[in-house]
């Protein structure tokens, strides 16, 4: 999260932010305790990751594919744009953003992301995400940005 993220005028607690913000740092963390970390305090037990087609399903796959994922690049960054809410608990959120993906290679590969989040407990003081479920455009050639603007799919 960054002071330039633009919030719904439904107000989310800050637990929820502060989550989203965790799930953000924790994500881009490339340690095998951050794997832990989202599995089994950022996810509820039986909590879910869809990347397009791809399902993640409980805390342990999750921390599994969080060291397996960091492994195959040096690092990432994802930065949240805008968040709306679904309904007046903020439980439900779509979130718009971008990820940078640093490879190996020296090269960056950024791609913007719509992403709904799912969240139980948001009404107290340690809510925890059930589902991020995430689309993203990806791009074969790493040199080229690749858009999803909010009204339209662009390359």
């Amino acid at each position: 999260m960054t002071s330039t993220t633009e919030w719904p005028s439904t107000e989310v607690p800050q637990p929820v932010k502060d989550l989203i913000a965790k799930f953000m740092e924790v994500g881009d963390t490339k340690s095998d305790e951050a794997g832990h970390q989202l599995g089994y305090e950022v996810f509820v037990p039986n909590g879910k990751i869809k990347v397009n087609k791809r399902v993640i399903d409980g805390a342990e796959a999750i921390a599994a594919t969080h060291r397996d994922q960091m492994a195959s690049i040096k690092g990432r960054r994802h930065q949240v744009h805008k968040v709306y809410t679904c309904n007046e608990a903020t439980d439900d959120l779509i979130l718009i953003g971008s990820v940078e993906r640093y490879l190996h290679d020296g090269r960056t590969l950024e791609t913007d992301f719509a992403a709904r989040l799912v969240i139980e407990n948001a009404s107290s003081e340690n809510p925890q995400l059930s589902l991020f479920n995430a689309w993203s455009l990806q791009n074969a050639n790493p040199s080229t940005s690749v858009r999803i603007s909010q009204n339209s799919l662009q390359y």
